[in-house]
């Protein structure tokens, strides 16, 4: 037992947890970035996704976890997607209005992640199946 441990010990040592201003991310290069229902909150989700981007390595994987919802409401049909769609609406569109933007990062569906990655200079962009039908799981690669 302890030297299975051990071994997990090493394994962590190589993992960087960074949080804050996404600013700090361009000080060093890592293999895999995740954020976890960011994206759509964010103000300036472009400049953060670049900042993400700028901050992987050549071969560097950015996994990006939104919820899974649709452009319109009608297009919700999971368990939560209504309350979802509603609550962005409302809450993450009024942000994103006061701060000077469009509002139009406040549902991140895949369409919209996908146009937001390769704005920000990702060229891979590819959804994932998971066994979650509120989230969606997307990988970037640059």
């Amino acid at each position: 037992m302890a030297t299975k441990a051990r071994r997990n010990q090493e394994k962590l040592e190589a993992f960087v947890e960074r949080t804050g201003d996404g600013a700090a991310l361009l000080e060093d290069r890592f293999d895999l970035i995740t954020t976890f229902d960011v994206v759509r909150d964010c103000v300036d989700p472009i400049g953060l996704m670049s900042a993400i981007r700028g901050a992987l390595r050549t071969d560097g994987t950015y996994l990006m976890l939104e919820m899974n919802a649709g452009g319109e409401e009608e297009e919700n049909h999971n368990p939560l997607g209504g309350l979802l769609y509603n609550t962005n609406t409302l809450c993450r569109m009024t942000t994103s209005l006061v701060k000077g933007r469009d509002g139009a990062e406040a549902r991140t569906r895949e369409e919209k992640a996908r146009q937001l990655a390769y704005a920000a200079g990702f060229t891979r962009f590819r959804k994932l199946a998971i066994d979650n039908p509120c989230s969606a799981l997307y990988e970037l690669k640059a």
